[in-house]
């Protein structure tokens, strides 16, 4: 099984894709409810969302979501990630 942080590369690829991987990066440094808003937002869709994105990956950035310390080093992965 792989761990959440093998699934960075291919998040930021796609957040980049939409054009908001430095938004994205913001929000997650935020302190407050909305990540974990983000969190449950993303629980309640996985049905909707599981057609197109594996239920693993769905659990992993749920738990991203909900940990401080990983919110913020995937933030920063995403910042460190415009410098490449």
């Amino acid at each position: 099984m792989q761990t959440g942080r093998t699934y960075w590369p291919g998040w930021a690829s796609q957040l980049d894709r939409w054009g908001i991987k430095q938004i994205a990066a913001a929000i997650l440094s935020t302190d407050g409810p909305l990540p974990l808003f983000l969190a449950q937002f993303a629980f309640a869709s996985q049905p909707f969302l599981q057609p197109g994105i594996s239920g693993v990956q769905l659990s992993a950035f749920e738990i991203l979501l909900e940990d401080n310390d990983e919110r913020e080093a995937f933030a920063d992965f995403l910042r460190e990630e415009k410098l490449r």
